[in-house]
């Protein structure tokens, strides 16, 4: 996937609390944005998996 902003864009405009979708929406027009948030909110919110790849 060469476009990694649209899909980072598309989940934050999703998760993100219904009072702060424009306040996000404005944040998101700074280039980087989406990739820099979506990196911190996965660091704090999403769980550890373990994955093992058997062959």
């Amino acid at each position: 996937m060469d476009n990694k902003v649209a899909p980072a864009h598309n989940y934050l405009m999703r998760i993100v609390a219904t009072e702060s979708k424009e306040a996000l929406a404005e944040i998101l027009k700074c280039p980087g944005a989406a990739l820099q948030l979506v990196s911190k909110v996965n660091d704090i919110y999403a769980p550890e998996l373990e994955i093992e790849v058997k062959n």
